[in-house]
């Protein structure tokens, strides 16, 4: 449930502005860490929860879980490659629910880079939007990894350089501990009710700038 009602009104004037806002998925609608830990610590068979409480200080969970591992980036393959790995995530709270509302009055984009190394990533991660948010219209699941050259009102993620580098009126960071040297945001937050909000009253700020 979210703090805001939408009104009939509100859903016409942002369709009619056709607003377009991307949504990053990975750690930003789904719980990416979660996952990438529990897979690393079956493929390794070792407990890595004393390592993983450093997650989030810093870009790269296979720097921070596996350091000097001679064959980091082997066991990185590993993880991406391994059966449901993309798919067996959970969603962020609220994440879900937050897009459905949105999709209503706006034009939402689902925008995710593909592992280029995995034959199932693909199909993984439309099904896991086909599970979490059945509603959403799948022509708006975009796969792309420069996500500079998409063009639009509002991105929402989590990755620096994004957050740095994008072609959006409004940067929505999804806020850790990684991205707070990002200043280049318009706000900030974990929370997608929070987000949501946000949304909504840049709506009402476009609302009484169109009613005038």
């Amino acid at each position: 449930m979210f703090g805001r009602q939408v009104s009939t009104e509100h859903r016409l004037l942002i369709i009619r502005n056709n607003m377009d806002i991307f949504v990053d998925m990975d750690q930003t609608l789904n719980d990416f860490t979660t996952n990438f830990v529990n897979v690393a610590e079956e493929i390794l068979g070792e407990d890595l929860s004393n390592k993983a409480k450093n997650i989030g200080k810093a870009w790269g969970l296979q720097d921070v879980l596996f350091g000097d591992h001679p064959e980091k980036d082997m066991i990185t393959e590993a993880i991406f490659n391994h059966p449901g790995f993309w798919l067996d995530m959970k969603p962020k709270k609220l994440a879900p629910g937050a897009i459905e509302e949105l999709s209503k009055v706006a034009n939402v984009y689902i925008v995710t880079f593909p592992w280029p190394t995995s034959a199932t990533c693909f199909l993984e991660k439309y099904y896991w939007v086909k599970r979490y948010i059945p509603s959403f219209d799948m022509s708006k699941l975009i796969y792309i990894k420069d996500k500079h050259l998409l063009h639009g009102d509002i991105i929402i993620d989590d990755k620096p350089s994004y957050l740095e580098n994008n072609n959006c009126d409004i940067t929505i960071a999804f806020d850790y501990n990684y991205n707070r040297h990002v200043n280049a945001v318009d706000f900030r937050s974990n929370n997608w009710g929070e987000i949501f909000d946000y949304i909504m009253e840049i709506n009402d700020r476009e609302t009484l700038d169109y009613a005038i």
